[in-house]
């Protein structure tokens, strides 16, 4: 190749074996399946906290409400 050429791609690739399309595809299909297990977990997770967030939320509302009827109470009698 001179000075000035264009690369061909045969002279790109000098010496460089490709993998085939059913290699590469195999490894993508054993990647994948290594990562199903760690996908389904990280959504178990998920479902695990929003149900761990919508029992903290009813505690702290019932806690609220609680707390909110001990001051009227107070309050009341208070003006007595």
């Amino acid at each position: 190749m001179g000075l000035g050429a264009t690369p061909t791609p045969s002279d790109k690739n000098a010496g460089v074996s490709q993998p085939s399309a059913e290699t590469a595809i195999a490894g993508q299909k054993t990647e994948i399946d290594e990562m199903k297990p760690v996908t389904e977990q990280v959504k178990k997770w998920q479902m695990m906290g929003m149900g761990a967030l919508a029992v903290v939320g009813i505690g702290g509302a019932a806690m609220g409400f609680t707390f909110a009827g001990a001051i009227q109470r107070v309050l009341a009698l208070l003006a007595r």
